[in-house]
């Protein structure tokens, strides 16, 4: 059965696995399945192209409220990631704005830093020595 606005839908919905054409999505999937980060009740879905964008479909009814799937703290960008950084912590209280304009201008400070230091970035080394880890048994 399609979801349609978290409701069920009688008539099913077609969706094309398009996955394999979007490398992003591709990876992204990779990246869950690498770090055994079960998403089963939900698929990742890609439009390929066609200006819809990515998303989820629910592979099982999914209550309200329900927890799809959890994602390490340690793998999330978010503005806590700034105020706490060793360089950039220095100058969070210098973001201008209020609220989720303040937290998105964090969030793209700490982008940009870390695009700037490349393979160097703590992201980036987080990320190698997570992959070569042993997966976090259940």
């Amino acid at each position: 059965l399609g979801m349609v606005e978290g409701r069920q839908n009688s008539e099913p919905r077609s969706v094309p696995d398009s996955l394999a054409s979007d490398p992003v999505m591709t990876d992204f999937s990779n990246w869950l399945l690498e770090r055994k980060i079960d998403h089963s009740k939900v698929r990742l879905v890609s439009d390929a192209g066609n200006n819809v964008g990515r998303g989820l479909i629910a592979n099982q009814t999914i209550e309200e409220g329900e927890l799809l799937f959890k994602i390490p703290l340690q793998y999330v960008i978010h503005s806590d990631a700034v105020r706490h950084h060793p360089v950039l912590g220095k100058v969070a209280h210098l973001i201008p704005g209020e609220g989720m304009n303040r937290e998105t201008m964090a969030i793209a400070l700490l982008l940009m830093y870390e695009s700037c230091l490349g393979e160097d970035a703590p992201a980036a080394a987080a990320a190698d020595a997570d992959a070569a880890a042993p997966a976090p048994a259940d």
